[in-house]
């Protein structure tokens, strides 16, 4: 959530408000409870439509949920199943059941497997016949991108061979 001092104004938020609805906007509510956010604050982001205020606590409504869902997207299938062949350099197989992994986890999930290709692919060992790599469908079903990793990226094969 990032706005320019024009926007800032027209928003109309105070700015203990306005770092309120930061917090909820990226997930830190945590932050939220120790920050001393004033009642007029809270008060204020109802008036607004971001939050609702009840005895337990501060709900979400659409506005802010539509503000961390456009600041913080949803990692998405395709980006994934591509960098995971090109990285790997598998044939693509298994569409269908790597599709029914993915939408199994959850959106942090989403972004560790997809952030974790490329550690997992140079921490496999090298053999005659290449790395042991599994299709996408596996390293999702069975978490590889929780492992840890241990590697040296290697930078091309032409390299290897001057």
């Amino acid at each position: 959530m990032e706005f320019s001092f024009k926007e800032f104004v027209e928003s109309e938020l105070n700015p203990g408000a306005y770092i309120a609805l930061y917090c909820l906007v990226h997930e830190e509510n945590s932050v939220l409870e120790t920050l001393l956010v004033s009642e007029e604050d809270k008060i204020q982001l109802q008036g607004k439509g971001y939050i609702k205020l009840n005895v337990d606590g501060v709900i979400l409504r659409q506005k802010a949920l539509d503000l961390r869902a456009q600041i913080n997207p949803e990692p998405q299938f395709d980006e994934f199943w591509n960098k995971y062949h090109d990285i790997t350099g598998q044939r693509k197989s298994d569409l269908q059941a790597a599709l029914k992994y993915w939408k199994k986890l959850s959106k942090v999930e989403k972004k560790l497997a997809i952030d974790n290709i490329k550690p997992y692919f140079y921490s496999l060992p090298v053999y005659s016949t290449g790395r042991p790599v599994k299709k996408a469908r596996t390293y999702l079903s069975d978490k590889n991108y929780n492992d840890e990793f241990s590697y040296k990226e290697e930078k091309s094969s032409i390299n290897k061979m001057i």
